[in-house]
Protein backbone atom coordinates (compact mmCIF):
# COMPACT_ATOMS: atom_id res chain seq x y z
CA UNK A 1 0.00 0.00 0.00
CA UNK A 2 1.48 3.35 -1.05
CA UNK A 3 1.24 6.05 1.62
CA UNK A 4 1.31 9.66 0.45
CA UNK A 5 0.16 11.55 3.54
CA UNK A 6 0.59 11.17 7.32
CA UNK A 7 -3.20 11.01 7.70
CA UNK A 8 -3.30 7.96 5.42
CA UNK A 9 -0.53 6.26 7.38
CA UNK A 10 -2.22 7.02 10.70
CA UNK A 11 -5.47 5.54 9.38
CA UNK A 12 -3.67 2.39 8.23
CA UNK A 13 -2.01 1.96 11.64
CA UNK A 14 -5.21 2.31 13.62
CA UNK A 15 -7.10 -0.05 11.33
CA UNK A 16 -4.72 -2.79 12.47
CA UNK A 17 -3.26 -1.76 15.84
CA UNK A 18 -4.90 -0.21 18.91
CA UNK A 19 -3.60 2.72 20.94
CA UNK A 20 -3.00 0.44 23.93
CA UNK A 21 -1.02 -2.02 21.81
CA UNK A 22 1.30 0.77 20.64
CA UNK A 23 1.92 1.80 24.24
CA UNK A 24 2.56 -1.80 25.29
CA UNK A 25 5.00 -2.34 22.41
CA UNK A 26 7.18 0.69 23.19
CA UNK A 27 6.79 1.22 26.93
CA UNK A 28 9.73 -0.63 28.52
CA UNK A 29 7.97 -1.83 31.69
CA UNK A 30 4.69 -3.49 32.59
CA UNK A 31 1.82 -1.12 33.27
CA UNK A 32 -1.84 -1.15 34.25
CA UNK A 33 -4.17 1.28 32.53
CA UNK A 34 -5.29 4.18 34.71
CA UNK A 35 -2.68 3.50 37.40
CA UNK A 36 0.63 5.20 38.07
CA UNK A 37 3.68 3.62 36.45
CA UNK A 38 7.40 4.33 36.22
CA UNK A 39 8.47 7.16 33.95
CA UNK A 40 10.60 6.03 31.01
CA UNK A 41 11.92 9.53 30.34
CA UNK A 42 14.09 9.89 33.44
CA UNK A 43 15.12 7.93 36.54
CA UNK A 44 12.01 7.25 38.55
CA UNK A 45 11.95 5.34 41.84
CA UNK A 46 8.43 6.45 42.71
CA UNK A 47 5.89 5.94 39.88
CA UNK A 48 5.13 9.38 38.46
CA UNK A 49 3.66 8.65 35.03
CA UNK A 50 0.19 7.57 33.95
CA UNK A 51 -1.05 5.75 30.86
CA UNK A 52 -4.82 5.90 30.92
CA UNK A 53 -8.09 6.59 29.17
CA UNK A 54 -9.62 10.02 28.71
CA UNK A 55 -13.22 9.98 29.89
CA UNK A 56 -14.51 12.34 27.20
CA UNK A 57 -13.09 10.48 24.19
CA UNK A 58 -11.89 7.07 25.33
CA UNK A 59 -8.46 7.78 23.81
CA UNK A 60 -5.44 6.38 25.66
CA UNK A 61 -2.90 9.02 26.62
CA UNK A 62 0.13 9.39 28.88
CA UNK A 63 1.43 12.11 31.13
CA UNK A 64 4.61 12.46 33.20
CA UNK A 65 4.54 14.53 36.37
CA UNK A 66 8.26 15.06 36.92
CA UNK A 67 9.02 15.94 33.26
CA UNK A 68 7.13 17.68 30.43
CA UNK A 69 6.31 14.61 28.31
CA UNK A 70 2.64 13.90 27.59
CA UNK A 71 0.25 13.09 24.74
CA UNK A 72 -1.21 10.16 22.80
CA UNK A 73 0.54 7.01 21.63
CA UNK A 74 2.03 8.78 18.58
CA UNK A 75 3.39 11.56 20.79
CA UNK A 76 4.81 8.85 23.04
CA UNK A 77 6.83 7.35 20.16
CA UNK A 78 7.91 10.83 19.02
CA UNK A 79 9.25 11.69 22.47
CA UNK A 80 10.76 8.26 23.16
CA UNK A 81 12.82 8.28 19.97
CA UNK A 82 13.13 12.03 19.26
CA UNK A 83 11.17 11.80 15.99
CA UNK A 84 8.86 14.15 14.17
CA UNK A 85 5.24 13.14 13.58
CA UNK A 86 5.68 11.47 10.18
CA UNK A 87 8.81 9.60 11.23
CA UNK A 88 7.00 8.31 14.32
CA UNK A 89 4.18 6.98 12.13
CA UNK A 90 6.72 5.38 9.80
CA UNK A 91 8.48 3.74 12.75
CA UNK A 92 5.23 2.29 14.10
CA UNK A 93 4.27 1.00 10.66
CA UNK A 94 7.75 -0.51 10.21
CA UNK A 95 7.91 -2.09 13.67
CA UNK A 96 4.45 -3.63 13.38
CA UNK A 97 5.09 -4.92 9.85
CA UNK A 98 2.41 -2.74 8.31
CA UNK A 99 4.59 -1.58 5.42
CA UNK A 100 5.02 -5.10 4.08
CA UNK A 101 2.74 -6.10 1.22
CA UNK A 102 1.25 -9.08 3.07
CA UNK A 103 0.32 -7.02 6.13
CA UNK A 104 0.47 -10.16 8.28
CA UNK A 105 3.38 -9.51 10.63
CA UNK A 106 1.40 -7.22 12.93
CA UNK A 107 -0.90 -10.07 13.99
CA UNK A 108 1.97 -12.07 15.46
CA UNK A 109 3.41 -8.99 17.18
CA UNK A 110 0.06 -8.20 18.79
CA UNK A 111 -0.26 -11.77 20.08
CA UNK A 112 3.08 -11.43 21.87
CA UNK A 113 2.28 -8.12 23.58
CA UNK A 114 1.51 -8.11 27.34
CA UNK A 115 -2.19 -8.42 28.04
CA UNK A 116 -4.23 -5.85 29.90
CA UNK A 117 -3.61 -6.28 33.61
CA UNK A 118 -6.60 -7.11 35.80
CA UNK A 119 -6.09 -6.46 39.50
CA UNK A 120 -7.69 -9.06 41.76
CA UNK A 121 -9.30 -7.75 44.91
CA UNK A 122 -7.94 -9.15 48.16
CA UNK A 123 -10.40 -10.40 50.72
CA UNK A 124 -10.83 -7.82 53.47
CA UNK A 125 -9.64 -8.99 56.90
CA UNK A 126 -11.94 -9.32 59.88
CA UNK A 127 -11.03 -6.51 62.31
CA UNK A 128 -12.26 -6.23 65.90
CA UNK A 129 -11.24 -3.30 68.12
CA UNK A 130 -11.61 -2.47 71.77
CA UNK A 131 -10.88 1.15 72.62
CA UNK A 132 -9.56 3.24 75.52
CA UNK A 133 -9.41 6.98 76.28
CA UNK A 134 -6.87 9.23 74.56
CA UNK A 135 -3.73 10.08 76.50
CA UNK A 136 -1.94 13.43 76.31
CA UNK A 137 0.57 12.32 73.64
CA UNK A 138 -2.23 11.13 71.39
CA UNK A 139 -4.22 14.32 71.84
CA UNK A 140 -1.10 16.38 71.16
CA UNK A 141 -0.63 14.56 67.86
CA UNK A 142 -4.07 15.70 66.70
CA UNK A 143 -3.70 19.16 68.20
CA UNK A 144 -0.84 19.72 65.74
CA UNK A 145 -3.52 19.45 63.05
CA UNK A 146 -5.97 21.76 64.88
CA UNK A 147 -8.19 18.89 66.06
CA UNK A 148 -9.50 18.51 69.60
CA UNK A 149 -11.35 15.71 71.36
CA UNK A 150 -14.73 16.90 70.07
CA UNK A 151 -13.46 16.69 66.46
CA UNK A 152 -12.15 13.17 67.06
CA UNK A 153 -15.47 12.05 68.57
CA UNK A 154 -17.42 13.56 65.68
CA UNK A 155 -15.25 11.75 63.13
CA UNK A 156 -15.33 8.44 65.08
CA UNK A 157 -11.58 8.35 65.68
CA UNK A 158 -10.45 6.24 68.63
CA UNK A 159 -7.38 4.80 70.33
CA UNK A 160 -7.22 1.00 70.40
CA UNK A 161 -6.76 -0.94 73.60
CA UNK A 162 -6.64 -4.20 71.65
CA UNK A 163 -6.98 -5.13 67.97
CA UNK A 164 -7.76 -8.55 66.53
CA UNK A 165 -7.11 -9.32 62.85
CA UNK A 166 -8.92 -12.47 61.70
CA UNK A 167 -9.32 -13.35 65.43
CA UNK A 168 -5.58 -13.00 66.06
CA UNK A 169 -4.43 -10.23 68.44
CA UNK A 170 -1.77 -7.88 67.10
CA UNK A 171 1.04 -6.48 69.20
CA UNK A 172 0.40 -2.85 70.11
CA UNK A 173 3.47 -1.05 71.42
CA UNK A 174 2.82 1.57 74.07
CA UNK A 175 5.41 3.87 72.50
CA UNK A 176 3.87 3.64 69.00
CA UNK A 177 0.93 5.89 68.19
CA UNK A 178 -2.04 4.00 66.75
CA UNK A 179 -5.50 5.30 65.87
CA UNK A 180 -8.68 3.62 64.68
CA UNK A 181 -11.19 5.17 62.26
CA UNK A 182 -14.64 3.65 62.70
CA UNK A 183 -17.23 3.68 59.91
CA UNK A 184 -20.61 3.00 61.56
CA UNK A 185 -22.50 2.84 58.26
CA UNK A 186 -20.88 -0.51 57.50
CA UNK A 187 -19.40 -1.41 60.92
CA UNK A 188 -15.84 -1.43 59.59
CA UNK A 189 -12.45 -0.16 60.81
CA UNK A 190 -9.38 1.50 59.37
CA UNK A 191 -6.28 1.31 61.57
CA UNK A 192 -3.68 4.09 61.26
CA UNK A 193 -0.04 3.85 62.36
CA UNK A 194 1.22 7.41 61.66
CA UNK A 195 4.93 6.74 62.08
CA UNK A 196 5.31 3.38 60.39
CA UNK A 197 6.79 3.08 56.92
CA UNK A 198 4.35 3.78 54.10
CA UNK A 199 3.52 0.16 53.28
CA UNK A 200 2.62 -0.57 56.93
CA UNK A 201 0.72 2.59 57.88
CA UNK A 202 -2.75 1.13 57.32
CA UNK A 203 -4.88 -1.91 58.11
CA UNK A 204 -8.43 -1.75 56.81
CA UNK A 205 -11.52 -3.78 56.00
CA UNK A 206 -13.69 -0.95 54.72
CA UNK A 207 -14.84 -0.97 51.08
CA UNK A 208 -12.57 1.25 48.96
CA UNK A 209 -15.56 3.27 47.73
CA UNK A 210 -16.54 4.31 51.27
CA UNK A 211 -16.73 8.10 51.19
CA UNK A 212 -18.07 10.76 53.51
CA UNK A 213 -19.19 14.38 53.68
CA UNK A 214 -21.98 14.50 51.10
CA UNK A 215 -24.15 16.09 53.78
CA UNK A 216 -21.76 19.08 53.69
CA UNK A 217 -22.18 20.07 50.06
CA UNK A 218 -24.41 22.75 48.53
CA UNK A 219 -25.33 23.16 44.87
CA UNK A 220 -24.53 26.88 45.10
CA UNK A 221 -21.03 26.30 46.52
CA UNK A 222 -17.81 24.73 45.27
CA UNK A 223 -17.07 21.28 46.67
CA UNK A 224 -13.58 20.21 47.76
CA UNK A 225 -12.73 16.49 47.79
CA UNK A 226 -9.92 15.33 50.08
CA UNK A 227 -8.12 11.98 49.74
CA UNK A 228 -7.77 11.26 53.45
CA UNK A 229 -9.64 11.71 56.70
CA UNK A 230 -6.91 13.93 58.19
CA UNK A 231 -6.84 16.26 55.16
CA UNK A 232 -10.64 16.38 55.28
CA UNK A 233 -10.66 17.34 58.96
CA UNK A 234 -8.11 20.11 58.44
CA UNK A 235 -9.90 21.55 55.41
CA UNK A 236 -13.23 21.49 57.25
CA UNK A 237 -11.72 23.91 59.77
CA UNK A 238 -11.34 26.35 56.88
CA UNK A 239 -14.21 25.60 54.51
CA UNK A 240 -17.56 23.92 55.13
CA UNK A 241 -18.19 22.24 51.77
CA UNK A 242 -15.72 19.36 51.95
CA UNK A 243 -16.03 15.63 51.24
CA UNK A 244 -13.56 12.77 51.49
CA UNK A 245 -12.52 9.53 49.83
CA UNK A 246 -10.24 6.69 50.93
CA UNK A 247 -7.21 7.32 48.74
CA UNK A 248 -5.87 8.81 45.50
CA UNK A 249 -7.20 6.16 43.11
CA UNK A 250 -10.09 6.36 40.65
CA UNK A 251 -11.40 3.17 42.23
CA UNK A 252 -12.18 5.13 45.42
CA UNK A 253 -14.92 7.08 43.57
CA UNK A 254 -18.22 5.23 43.33
CA UNK A 255 -20.64 6.14 40.58
CA UNK A 256 -23.26 7.19 43.15
CA UNK A 257 -20.77 9.44 44.95
CA UNK A 258 -19.70 11.17 41.74
CA UNK A 259 -23.31 11.63 40.62
CA UNK A 260 -24.26 13.21 43.94
CA UNK A 261 -21.31 15.58 43.74
CA UNK A 262 -22.24 16.68 40.25
CA UNK A 263 -25.90 17.18 41.10
CA UNK A 264 -25.23 19.18 44.24
CA UNK A 265 -22.11 21.27 43.65
CA UNK A 266 -21.29 24.48 41.84
CA UNK A 267 -17.76 23.35 40.85
CA UNK A 268 -15.90 20.29 42.12
CA UNK A 269 -12.23 20.44 43.11
CA UNK A 270 -10.12 17.41 43.89
CA UNK A 271 -7.45 18.33 46.46
CA UNK A 272 -4.65 15.79 46.11
CA UNK A 273 -1.01 15.76 47.15
CA UNK A 274 1.58 18.00 45.51
CA UNK A 275 4.33 15.42 44.91
CA UNK A 276 4.67 13.70 41.52
CA UNK A 277 2.48 10.67 42.41
CA UNK A 278 -0.14 13.01 43.88
CA UNK A 279 -0.20 15.18 40.77
CA UNK A 280 -0.42 12.08 38.60
CA UNK A 281 -3.44 10.90 40.59
CA UNK A 282 -5.01 14.38 40.41
CA UNK A 283 -4.64 14.44 36.65
CA UNK A 284 -6.19 11.01 36.26
CA UNK A 285 -9.12 11.73 38.58
CA UNK A 286 -9.92 15.13 37.10
CA UNK A 287 -9.68 13.77 33.54
CA UNK A 288 -11.93 10.85 34.39
CA UNK A 289 -14.68 12.78 36.17
CA UNK A 290 -14.38 16.31 34.80
CA UNK A 291 -13.35 17.84 38.15
CA UNK A 292 -10.93 20.70 38.68
CA UNK A 293 -7.84 20.16 40.82
CA UNK A 294 -5.97 22.01 43.53
CA UNK A 295 -2.74 20.84 45.18
CA UNK A 296 -0.63 22.33 47.98
CA UNK A 297 2.16 24.59 46.79
CA UNK A 298 5.28 22.92 45.35
CA UNK A 299 7.74 25.00 47.38
CA UNK A 300 6.94 22.93 50.49
CA UNK A 301 8.20 19.71 48.91
CA UNK A 302 9.55 17.22 49.78
CA UNK A 303 8.77 17.63 53.49
CA UNK A 304 5.15 18.70 53.02
CA UNK A 305 2.81 17.46 50.32
CA UNK A 306 -0.73 17.50 51.75
CA UNK A 307 -3.15 19.89 53.46
CA UNK A 308 -2.74 18.41 56.93
CA UNK A 309 1.04 18.75 56.98
CA UNK A 310 0.83 22.23 55.48
CA UNK A 311 -1.45 23.27 58.33
CA UNK A 312 0.95 21.69 60.83
CA UNK A 313 4.01 23.64 59.67
CA UNK A 314 2.18 26.96 59.11
CA UNK A 315 -1.43 27.64 60.13
CA UNK A 316 -4.99 27.37 58.87
CA UNK A 317 -5.02 31.00 57.72
CA UNK A 318 -2.27 30.27 55.17
CA UNK A 319 -4.36 27.55 53.55
CA UNK A 320 -7.50 29.68 53.71
CA UNK A 321 -5.70 32.46 51.83
CA UNK A 322 -4.55 29.92 49.24
CA UNK A 323 -8.12 28.66 48.76
CA UNK A 324 -9.24 32.25 48.23
CA UNK A 325 -6.43 32.81 45.72
CA UNK A 326 -7.60 29.74 43.79
CA UNK A 327 -11.24 30.90 43.95
CA UNK A 328 -12.49 27.88 45.87
CA UNK A 329 -13.79 30.10 48.65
Amino acid sequence: MKINKPIDLRKLIFEKVSQEQIFRYYYPYKFTLNQRCLSCFQKDNNPSMIIGTKSNSGDIVFKCFNSPEKGDCINFVMQMFNLDYLDALLKIAEDFGLKESSNTKYEQIIKELPKTTVIKQKKAPDIVVSTRPFNSNELNYWNDYYQDISDLKRENIYVPKKIWINKNPIDLKVSELTFCYYYPENDKWKIYFPFKEKSKKWLSNIPLTTSWGLENINKDKNTLICKSKKDYMVCRKIYSYVTGVQNESIAAFSEDFVNELKKNSKLIYYGGDSDAPGKAASYLITQQFGFKHINPVDRLLPETKDWADWAKITNLKTIEDYFKLKNII
